[in-house]
């Protein structure tokens, strides 16, 4: 593998907080970023001098996420909200209320026209695209989950979680295939017991798509 050099161009300013977000725009010069001051700002990468608030709530943003072929944009924020913002009206479409804690990750699956959202206390949520109606809700682990990614072969996902766990689900059932701890963990405390994780000598668990 190549080494890597990465050379600083440019320090971008305006933010008035932690930037927890930073989403594809319109197209390849543009992204949005969304930080702790409430505020979405649209960054031109051959103009950085015409950054511009897109949209404004009032409690820290965590999550941003398009959704592809539409004007429309989901904020996830601090206190469990999901704001449906219309980038072309530059208003609030809608917004849905239902977890009690922040939302930290939003992933949009196009081809299923829904979204899934990663929320505080453990909380898993399914959302049409469609209507932008609830489809169900998933109870996984006991923290704050943070992040959701996509096995790229398989109809599995994977949930980070604030209780050092990796929780694996099936993409049909959502339910928990196996859940992983992180090495130096002494208890498998978030391992189904029925979970048949395949770990190396060291209790470092495999790949997820090995």
């Amino acid at each position: 593998m190549k080494d890597l050099s990465i050379q600083k161009e440019t320090t971008l300013t305006g933010h008035k907080a932690a930037i927890f977000a930073i989403e594809d725009g319109v197209d390849e010069n543009i992204f949005l970023t969304g930080s702790g001051d409430g505020q979405v700002v649209e960054w031109d990468l051959n103009d950085f001098t015409t950054a511009k608030v897109i949209a404004k709530v009032n409690t820290n943003i965590f999550s941003l996420e398009e959704i592809p072929g539409t004007s429309y944009l989901l904020l996830g924020q601090l206190q469990g909200g999901i704001h449906v913002i219309d980038l072309d009206q530059k208003q609030e479409y809608k917004h849905l209320s239902l977890h009690e804690d922040g939302v930290f990750d939003i992933k949009v699956v196009p081809e299923e026209n829904i979204f899934i959202a990663a929320g505080g206390k453990g909380l898993l949520s399914v959302w049409s695209l469609e209507d932008f109606s609830l489809v169900k809700t998933v109870q996984v682990g006991e923290g704050n989950l943070r992040s959701i990614d996509f096995h790229p072969h398989e109809r599995k996902m994977a949930v980070g979680c604030s209780d050092n766990c990796l929780y694996v689900l099936d993409r049909d059932s959502y339910k928990i295939i196996p859940s992983i701890t992180l090495p130096f963990h002494l208890a498998d405390a978030c391992l189904p017991q029925r979970a048949g994780i395949k770990r190396s000598n060291f209790g470092m668990p495999k790949r997820l798509n090995s």
